[in-house]
């Protein structure tokens, strides 16, 4: 949804309030669709697009509240990203760093392969909307610092078909 929508939505949820001073009761069906609605929008995780083929629809980590996901050392966080792809993808491998201070370290990630296991099935056929999810161990011996997740998934030339980087705190 693009920002102009958004306001849009935001006004007509603003709409369905009745004034304080009105005695008799107001219809406030819209109020809860349009809630509905603008929680899922405003679910997304912020992240940076760092050369993804696919065009990106959303990003959550859960759990993240904040500008910068705290992710719990000793605990699995689930990632969801939501892409269309601009080609027919045979197969996709997910690959997943911690960027710290420019340099990426490999995360230890167990499902190489992003067609298992994660909400999707390939072949992908272009055009057409998935939704990757799965859960990133975050792995106790890592170290409580400031790092920048970078999650891509590749085809099988090693193309991004999406490639996204999320600030993170180990905590």
């Amino acid at each position: 949804m693009n920002k102009s929508t958004c306001i849009l939505a935001a006004a007509a949820l603003l709409a369905t309030f009745a004034p304080c001073s009105e005695s008799k009761p107001r219809y406030h069906g819209p109020y809860i669709v349009n809630r509905w609605y603008l929680m899922q929008e405003f679910s997304e995780t912020p992240h940076t697009d760092c050369g993804s083929v696919a065009s990106i629809q959303n990003v959550e980590v859960i759990p993240c509240d904040s500008d910068v996901c705290n992710l719990k050392t000793g605990t699995n966080v689930t990632i969801n990203i939501n892409f269309t792809p601009k080609a027919d993808i045979a197969k996709l491998t997910a690959v997943v760093h911690g960027v710290v201070a420019g340099v990426p370290m490999p995360f230890h990630f167990p499902q190489v392969n992003a067609c298992q296991n994660s909400n999707i099935t390939c072949p992908l056929q272009s055009g057409q909307g998935y939704s990757y999810s799965v859960k990133l161990p975050v792995l106790g011996s890592y170290p409580k610092i400031k790092v920048v997740v970078k999650w891509e998934l590749k085809d099988a030339t090693g193309k991004d078909v999406v490639c996204v980087e999320i600030p993170a705190r180990l905590v």
